[in-house]
């Protein structure tokens, strides 16, 4: 029988970030047994054999019956207020036996259809699930193994991102693989492989009670042996491979994990590139007057490895300033992320409209274009001890950004205005630094198109 509790060392575990593939060798007489505690768990649509060749699959339940086993009843029947232990003697009739106090012989009667059982100790497991196969081998020297896949276990990434100081390029990331096995019973893992990409793996619903995983996992909370589950202080070495877009991360070393346990693992410290600055990224429908605070912003670049998606609490000289997500992040890609507003940076912007005119020369269902030239000007404040470098972006919704004129009353020159505002595609973007204490005004002028 396979059983979640099995100390067999030569379980193979792939783990999802929702699910696991056990895989197991076939060294028992079919059908396979399961658990009710175990089947909640499975997929059912997905227990197979590997290396063999499948001519038939059958699945059958079989539930046990719960007779003579300790419950509560009302006593009296059916309008007593006060619950006495009995047997239930047959559960199919719902045939109850009891000895009510000073009496030597014990009264049979039939549980009312409305009164639900309540047994004296947790819920009880009666059904059992039976999985058989027809096969052939599909080479004899080759063994057999049993596949299915599980959400008992998985797993995700923990990060830690230490930010030195304010003029460091260079900052450290830590990742900690964080492996979840949510099932009551322990499992011993000879191989197992972390998979993290863009893997899509539906997650079964379960047909059982709710109230029945519940109470076998509060039985395992109550009775488990924590010392089970010291790690000897083993160094893992995580050895990951590229398949096909999919991020393969082997673990050098089996381990055991305890039920309802959170395993974590080191996987990697590695120096990668951060850039900090303050988003200041404006959007409006129209052209209108606009003011706000700038994003604390990072930017990061991993130069020698794959990062999976996962929760990265962000440090500042060992304070927590910050948490995001990090997504999928391939080597030598630059992954922008905020941490919220800057109070000490502020930003006003004001437009005027220079010019409009209609074009009724293009006229496309019945639609005219109105084209306008504004001025548009920028004050940015810095209360800060410190200069600041700002990323600026404006984008004009309802409008279609024909181009970026310079300004004819900026304090900057033509060349001036025309290196620090850039238009790429529908957005006007900048570089500024704005030095400490320090309030800068700019400004340009955009031409832009609108169908009445």
């Amino acid at each position: 029988m396979i059983t979640s509790n099995d100390n067999d060392s030569s379980i193979i575990a792939r783990i999802y970030s929702n699910l696991v593939e056990v895989i197991i060798p076939l060294q028992q007489e079919l059908p396979l047994e399961f658990s009710a505690n175990e089947w909640s768990f499975m997929r059912t649509d997905s227990i197979t054999l590997l290396n063999a060749n499948i001519t038939s699959q059958t699945v059958i339940e079989k539930k046990k019956l719960l007779n003579n086993i300790s419950i509560y009843v009302r006593w009296p029947p059916s309008h007593g207020i006060d619950l006495k232990e009995a047997k239930l003697v047959d559960e199919e009739r719902r045939l109850v036996k009891i000895r009510p106090e000073n009496k030597t012989e014990f009264i049979y009667y039939i549980l009312p259809e409305n009164e639900p059982i309540m047994y004296v100790n947790e819920y009880p497991s009666g059904s059992r699930f039976y999985v058989d196969f027809t096969y052939k081998n599909m080479q004899a020297d080759q063994p057999v193994y049993v596949s299915y896949l599980s959400t008992n276990l998985k797993w995700k990434v923990n990060y830690q991102l230490m930010l030195e100081n304010e003029d460091a390029n260079l900052s450290l990331l830590i990742a900690m693989a964080d492996i979840r096995n949510d099932a009551p019973s322990a499992m011993s893992l000879e191989q197992v492989e972390l998979f993290a990409g863009d893997i899509n793996i539906k997650v079964p619903s379960s047909s059982l009670m709710s109230h029945h995983r519940f109470m076998a996992m509060e039985s395992v909370m109550a009775t488990s042996n924590y010392n089970m589950f010291d790690s000897e202080n083993e160094n893992f070495v995580f050895e990951y491979a590229e398949l096909n877009g999919v991020y393969a991360y082997k673990i050098d070393k089996p381990f055991y994990i305890g039920g309802m346990t959170n395993y974590i693992l080191s996987m990697f410290h590695d120096r990668v590139n951060i850039e900090q600055y303050v988003k200041i990224s404006i959007s409006s429908y129209g052209v209108s007057a606009l003011e706000g605070k700038g994003k604390r912003s990072y930017r990061l670049k991993s130069s020698n490895r794959f990062l999976p998606q996962g929760t990265c609490i962000v440090r500042h000289s060992k304070r927590i300033i910050g948490e995001t997500q990090l997504s999928n992040i391939a080597v030598n890609q630059w992954y922008e992320f905020t941490l919220g507003d800057d109070p000490d940076i502020a930003y006003q912007q004001y437009s005027t409209l220079l010019s409009t005119t209609l074009d009724k020369d293009k006229v496309e269902s019945m639609k005219s274009q109105r084209r306008s030239v504004y001025a548009i000007e920028i004050r940015l404040s810095n209360f800060k001890k410190s200069s600041v470098d700002v990323k600026y972006s404006y984008n004009v919704n309802g409008y279609t950004l024909i181009r970026l004129l310079p300004s004819q009353s900026s304090s900057l020159n033509v060349n001036e205005s025309q290196s620090l505002f850039q238009q790429k595609d529908s957005d006007i973007k900048a570089n500024i630094k704005i030095a400490a204490n320090e309030l800068q005004t700019f400004s340009y002028e955009i031409e832009v198109v609108r169908n009445e």
